[in-house]
């Protein structure tokens, strides 16, 4: 999970180096120069910023969705144990 505060597994941004098919350029342009790793960005091309912003929150309200299903599941599922329990 990315986390402003902490160091990354990746270090760049929380969207990753490539959204849609295109090189986010403040990810990986400055990364790539200081590794000494040289990549042909023209034929990727870049993304724009818009993009990014729109596809990072479309991705974190989508796992914010799926971690709110399984606590759910898991809480019915709980909550049921916890009736049975009684019933007899």
């Amino acid at each position: 999970m990315f986390n402003l505060d902490s160091k990354q597994i990746y270090p760049f941004d929380p969207h990753g180096g490539i959204v849609r098919g295109k090189w986010v350029r403040n990810s990986v342009v400055d990364l790539f120069e200081k590794h000494k790793i040289k990549v042909n960005f023209n034929s990727r091309g870049f993304v724009d910023e818009a993009t990014v912003k729109e596809f990072v929150s479309l991705t974190f309200y989508s796992r914010l969705g799926v971690a709110f299903q399984r606590r759910k599941i898991l809480l019915k599922y709980w909550v049921n144990k916890i009736i049975d329990s009684f019933r007899y």
